[in-house]
């Protein structure tokens, strides 16, 4: 397993930390197949939050949930990484259904790269800083996709 590396900490890392390890509930509000309502792109697994959770955007607590490729209205599972995007301060769950093994990095970066594309290079002196894909937890560091609307 390569070396863990420091990441910078954010009010979103934080949060997301408490649920590291730990079984999750999500509210499914983007179900397998559905379409992003701005942006147009289909989710390619279920995606949610985290009821009573308030993150920095204002929002719950988002969480990917690698499961069976169907829709679902809610889902129960481990959480067994981070998504921390270094761009903003809106790390995503990772979450399997329990009992699941726990996917590599590889496999993460794979179901969530339809959203989620890791930080590979920057030029010197850019906006971007330069980094690459870090694990956090057993997962991986990355940032929303450079087309993204938000």
């Amino acid at each position: 397993m390569p070396d863990l590396v420091e990441l910078e900490d954010s009010e979103s890392l934080r949060l997301a930390r408490l649920f590291l390890g730990r079984t999750v509930d999500l509210v499914v509000d983007r179900p397998y197949g559905s379409r992003h309502p701005r942006c147009g792109f289909r989710y390619l697994l279920n995606y949610g939050y985290v009821p009573v959770t308030r993150a920095p955007d204002g929002e719950e607590l988002d969480g990917y949930y690698l499961g069976p490729p169907e829709p679902i209205p809610w889902a129960r599972g481990l959480c067994v990484g981070i998504i921390h995007r270094r761009y903003d301060d809106d790390d995503k769950l990772i979450v399997v259904p329990t009992g699941s093994p726990v996917p590599d990095d590889a496999a993460i970066a794979d179901a969530v790269a339809f959203q989620e594309t890791p930080v590979t290079t920057s030029s010197p002196g850019s906006d971007r800083q330069a980094a690459r894909p870090r694990r956090l937890g057993a997962r991986i560091a990355g940032r929303p996709l450079p087309w993204n609307c938000w």
